[in-house]
């Protein structure tokens, strides 16, 4: 299992490769690779279809629990100090 060190490392390269593309063309390959992946890993359609709702719940808890405007709000609140 890799660290979460290992796994930052990854998807800083990950992001690195996909930097500068659209978003629709981001989405295109990782379809392909998220394809790839479920089936690899099962025996069967069925398998690979309850692996990719695993990983979908998974996503859907990162999703859920991200700070959406969290990161504008602390840049608006440093552009209101101020500056001395």
């Amino acid at each position: 299992m890799l660290t979460d060190a290992q796994t930052d490392e990854i998807s800083e390269k990950i992001s690195t490769l996909f930097q500068g593309m659209e978003l629709d063309d981001v989405a295109n390959v990782l379809k392909i690779q998220l394809a790839m992946l479920v089936t690899q890993g099962s025996e069967d359609a069925d398998g690979a279809m309850e692996f990719l709702d695993e990983i979908y719940e998974d996503v859907e808890q990162m999703v859920e629990s991200f700070p959406f405007g969290e990161e504008e709000e602390d840049e608006d609140e440093a552009d209101a100090k101020p500056q001395n």
